[in-house]
């Protein structure tokens, strides 16, 4: 099985951390984590925007390079879901590329699924578009049987300078059927409400998906 890095890039207007003191967990990418792992794939979860409130965007890319380094993925997933952090995951990409040129790079997210042809043109071998678990899985599957992507539902991508969208996947109708987000792949101190304190822990749960409305602007329409 491989080893997989899921990475949620810093942001520096992060609205809810600079307004309302909220640094959240990446709850998609724990949710992404935990199916991975249940396949019995190696996975870490790097958490690039908990650590923007101690240090610049310079000093937590300098430990994404030495966290490359450690771990040796196999595979970078990064989640675009801000469109103002497209150019630093694009940077985050170009420095994996850097450090080991066969690691592939996968993107997904809002901003990613809403605009997969300039994410892919930004550095990034495939875009996940919508619901990540059930199309990240199969398409490392793919990958690691030696199929071909455009088998996987839900996924853009070029080849042989051709862009390449699959069929959108279907959404997930039966949340339950997810295994429980993997939040023990990170660090829960790192996770506050300044109005409750330092010292105690928040975290975030997930009810329901979807949005009954279409906006023009909205990846999700």
């Amino acid at each position: 099985m491989s080893s997989i890095l899921l990475i949620n890039p810093p942001n520096e207007g992060d609205a809810y951390r600079t307004i309302f003191g909220l640094i959240s967990p990446p709850l998609g990418l724990c949710s992404i984590a935990a199916i991975l792992r249940d396949r019995g794939h190696k996975v870490k979860i790097l958490d690039l925007n908990s650590l923007t409130e101690s240090y610049s965007v310079r000093e937590v890319l300098v430990l994404l390079k030495n966290t490359v380094k450690m771990f040796k993925p196999e595979y970078v997933g990064v989640s675009i879901t801000a469109t103002c952090t497209a150019p630093v995951s694009s940077t985050i990409a170009k420095i994996v590329k850097e450090i080991d040129n066969e690691i592939v790079c996968i993107a997904g997210g809002h901003h990613a699924t809403f605009m997969p042809r300039e994410t892919l043109n930004n550095g990034f071998d495939y875009v996940v578009k919508n619901e990540g678990e059930i199309t990240i899985t199969e398409l490392i599957d793919t990958l690691e049987s030696g199929g071909s992507p455009s088998k996987v539902k839900g996924i853009a991508y070029v080849k042989d300078n051709k862009y390449i969208e699959t069929q959108n996947r279907e959404f997930i109708e039966n949340l339950d059927e997810l295994p429980i987000p993997a939040r023990d792949l990170l660090d829960k101190k790192k996770y506050f409400l300044k109005a409750f304190g330092r010292d105690s822990s928040v975290t975030t749960a997930e009810t329901s998906r979807g949005c009954p409305f279409s906006c023009d602007f909205c990846s999700a329409s």
